[in-house]
Parts: C-alpha cells; sequence; structure tokens
C-alpha cells in the first residue's frame, strides 16, 4: 500500500494551484518458485488540471513476472 501525494512548487503552480496529483495504490503478489509470480493491483489517481477541473481514474492491474538465468548452460 502507498498514497502520494505531488505538489507543484513553480511560480504558476502557486498561483493557481499547489495540488497537483494524488496516487493511492493497494497490491497483492503470489510467488510460484523462485523465478515466476504473479501480482493485482489498484490505483485510485487523482490529477489536478486546474482549480475546477480534476481528473479521477480507478485502474486494476495484473502483473505476470518471471526471471530467468541466462548464465546456466
Amino acid at each position: 500500500f502507498f498514497d502520494e501525494i505531488w505538489l507543484g512548487l513553480n511560480n504558476r503552480s502557486l498561483i493557481d494551484h499547489i495540488f497537483n496529483q494524488n496516487w493511492t495504490y493497494f497490491g497483492l503478489a503470489y510467488r510460484f518458485d523462485q523465478s515466476s509470480k504473479i501480482s493485482i493491483g489498484y490505483l485510485y489517481q487523482v490529477l489536478n488540471h486546474s482549480s475546477t477541473s480534476l481528473e479521477k481514474n480507478s485502474i486494476i492491474q495484473l502483473g505476470l513476472e518471471s526471471t530467468i538465468d541466462l548464465r546456466k548452460t
């Protein structure tokens, strides 16, 4: 689980808005063996485009990871 808050600290952002975006993520993973695992996660993202416009995104992520040892012959 993590939560990131992004702030815009340049001159234009301070005038318009300081809050830039926020990401909240929660995920789980299962390792099958030493070389492979599967993971699933949920990301909720809020993007501040202007003082009157917020974009909200819900994203589900599925990942497969496999490690191949190229040193083996």
